[in-house]
């Protein structure tokens, strides 16, 4: 559903934007000039005239001249003008001093005969749709309307102006984030198209050359239009590329933007019409936009919809602009208390900022949450810590305490009953082998989380190496009389170092024959597979409980079954050394029924011979 419901919901978005433009426009009031008189229209609202010819003029342009019969106040009204002049009675009137519209007051100039000559003249190039309209009402309806312009125009200059900060600010803090640089860029370029004449009048001021030049490439050169929309759309490329994919058919679709706006600038120079080639422009453009969109399927959905809606929002309202210019859409309210430039400029910088503020508000979420994870680590890991720690001080104090015991028992009877004595150093032989393998596996755990473990990556013939640790078992469980067994091919080869594999297999094996009873027994089982050998070791003795069973290779955890003491590193080391090899190690049990562990390891990638030898494949 997502992969055609984001793309329907813009489609069907754009259209009713557009419908609602149309029906605004539509249900604007207007009167022909032919029909006007005075208490023909409302007092507190500006009317649209209709009527009139429009022909060439002597300046190389159109003009849309018409004849208005007016008595009282009031005013005549241009709300659009783009360079054009308003002319009554041949005198060129622009009473705002605003260069964008243009405003006479029958005050200032009345008629005798309440007869006056309109004309709306272009210099160099014809009449749009907008610069046609004229409005006619009273001052406090053209005040009213020229707040509604400077409104809109300047809320979009504090919107891009917040854009620019928050771009700015975010992006010095956080360098890696590219698409703020470009945010920033982007903020720039909008704040300046929000801002009549490039903005070069908050810098130069209004009545410079500089700024009266830039104001006319801004309004009426269309090779400086074309460049302007041009860098506009690279830079929201560079924005997009960051959160979406920018390519369609492998090339950027800057690529197609580009080759859009040369046949766009060709077509104008070579026919001077600026419709269709405008139109194929922003139809190349924004099918771009809306192709990135929808198949991006790695952007979350709410990003997704958000920027959709600034597609159909641009879409919708270029689109009417663009008709209206063109006379193929109605004029009205639109053009009258809406500036539709600086707005359809801002909409797509908008939805990036939006899309911006959820990626960077994810991150810090995601950034809180992995430092709760990490506190609760560590939380955990100091707990495990201590309670290994108090088990260490007391395994340690034990066997200890014991040896001075030992040892005085056998000073003490060396002379008098030397089989005593020998009893003693036999127990004090022992307890110095707990504590000393105790310590060796301390070394070993702290040299693996130092990553300074060295292993040898050299052919191991399991048969071999299992058969020492049968026999080491074996002398172990000697005294219970536990039965060890071994059942391993003799062409069983694997990778690693033999000291250490042999090493995790006794730990496992010592472990099993430890926990049996008397006359118990394990077994040791070496298979073969397709790419591995798996070496199982199973027992009968008393088994693991199924609370117990997820917990016995975690670091510090023992099992004493409450006569056994154990420093709970075995088996830890021996899963450490099994994963260093490329293999695993699993258990299973159940209670009373004994325990069984299979640790899997990958074959090794070479012949061998029948005296052991190896041989390269």
């Amino acid at each position: 559903m997502r992969r055609y419901g984001n793309g329907i919901f813009g489609l069907a978005l754009m259209g009713v934007l557009f419908w609602l433009l149309l029906q605004v426009n539509l249900g604007s009031p207007r009167v022909d000039v032919a029909d006007l008189g005075r208490g023909t229209i409302a007092q507190d609202q500006l009317v649209l005239l209709e009527g009139g010819t429009v022909g060439p003029n002597a300046y190389g342009g159109e003009s849309r001249r018409f004849t208005l019969r007016w008595e009282g106040d009031g005013c005549l009204f241009v709300p659009i003008a783009w360079g054009n002049s308003l002319l009554v009675n041949g005198v060129e009137w622009d009473d705002l001093k605003d260069g964008k519209q243009r405003l006479f007051q029958f005050s200032d100039a009345p008629s005798a005969d309440h007869v006056y000559e309109v004309e709306l003249r272009s210099s160099g190039k014809s009449l749009s749709g907008y610069g046609k309209c004229v409005y006619i009402g009273p001052l406090s309806a053209v005040s009213a309307c020229v707040s509604s312009l400077i409104i809109s125009r300047y809320v979009m200059t504090g919107v891009c102006i917040c854009i620019l900060l928050f771009s700015t600010v975010l992006y010095v803090w956080k360098r890696s984030e590219k698409y703020l640089f470009w945010l920033t860029v982007y903020a720039v370029w909008a704040l300046l198209r929000a801002l009549d004449g490039l903005g070069i009048g908050l810098l130069f001021g209004r009545g410079s050359a500089v700024f009266q030049y830039l104001d006319y490439l801004s309004i009426g050169s269309s090779s400086f239009q074309i460049i302007d929309q041009l860098v506009a759309a690279y830079f929201n490329y560079q924005v997009m590329k960051y959160f979406l994919s920018t390519k369609i058919f492998g090339r950027s679709i800057m690529l197609y933007i580009l080759i859009a706006d040369v046949i766009r600038a060709f077509s104008m120079w070579w026919s001077g019409n600026e419709f269709y080639p405008m139109l194929l422009y922003y139809a190349v453009l924004y099918t771009c936009y809306f192709v990135c969109i929808e198949k991006d399927r790695d952007v979350s959905g709410l990003d997704q919809y958000i920027l959709s809606v600034a597609w159909a929002s641009t879409v919708g309202i270029q689109t009417f602009f663009i008709l209206t210019t063109n006379e193929l859409a109605p004029s009205g309210v639109i053009g009258l208390k809406i500036h539709p430039q600086p707005i359809f400029s801002c909409i797509y910088i908008v939805a990036f900022f939006i899309v911006a503020c959820r990626r960077f508000a994810i991150k810090f979420q995601e950034a809180d949450d992995l430092n709760a994870h990490l506190e609760a680590t560590v939380r955990k890991k100091i707990k495990e810590q201590t309670a290994f720690i108090r088990s260490m001080l007391h395994n340690l104090k034990t066997p200890l305490f014991s040896l001075v015991g030992y040892t005085d028992m056998a000073s003490e009877s060396l002379e008098t009953d030397p089989a005593l004595a020998n009893r003693c150093l036999s127990k004090v032989s022992a307890k110095a082998q707990y504590v000393s393998g105790m310590l060796d596996h301390l070394f070993l755990l702290t040299q693996m989380d130092a990553n300074q473990m060295v292993f040898q990556q050299v052919p191991v013939r399991l048969e071999e190496l299992l058969h020492a640790v049968e026999e080491s078992a074996r002398l172990k469980g000697k005294e219970k009389g536990v039965t060890v067994t071994l059942s391993a091919p003799g062409d069983a080869f694997c990778l690693g170092d033999p000291l250490y594999l042999q090493q995790a297999f006794q730990n496992i094996a010592d472990n099993a024959v430890e926990h049996v009873e008397a006359g118990g027994h394990l077994d040791i089982r070496a298979a073969g597979g397709e790419k591995t050998w798996t070496v199982t070791f199973a027992d009968n003795g008393p088994g693991i409980a199924p609370e117990e069973l997820p917990k016995i290779f975690d670091r510090y955890y023992s099992n004493h079954h409450g006569k056994r003491r154990s420093s709970g590193l075995g088996l830890t080391i021996t899963k450490e050394i099994v994963e260093h090899h490329g293999g695993t190690i699993t258990a299973q049990s159940c209670p009373e029924q004994g325990a069984e562990f299979t640790v899997t390891l990958p074959r090794y990638p070479g012949r061998t011979d029948a005296s052991g030898g190896t041989e390269k494949m």
